[in-house]
């Protein structure tokens, strides 16, 4: 199935748990969509909770805690 060992997320099952997340999926509901496909599936919740981290990391990585939430300010065209 492509996991490196017990536990770990296979590279498609990373894509989907980023896509989900990008989309404001809460990482209860990837999990069980996770399962539903895969019924061999072992993941805990922690795992899911890991891979969104570091997706949400990512997504901020150039810029320092202040400069993030005025950046989706104005991605968003809030009015600030």
């Amino acid at each position: 199935m492509g996991h490196s060992y017990v536990g770990h997320l296979s590279n498609a099952q990373n894509f989907m748990v980023n896509q989900l997340t990008k989309n404001m999926v809460k990482p209860g509901k990837i999990l069980l969509t996770i399962k539903d496909k895969d019924q061999i599936n072992v993941n805990t919740i922690k795992t899911i909770y890991n891979e969104h981290q570091k997706y949400c990391h990512k997504q901020k990585d150039p810029r320092i805690e202040i400069q993030h939430p005025m950046k989706l300010v104005e991605r968003n065209e809030y009015v600030y």
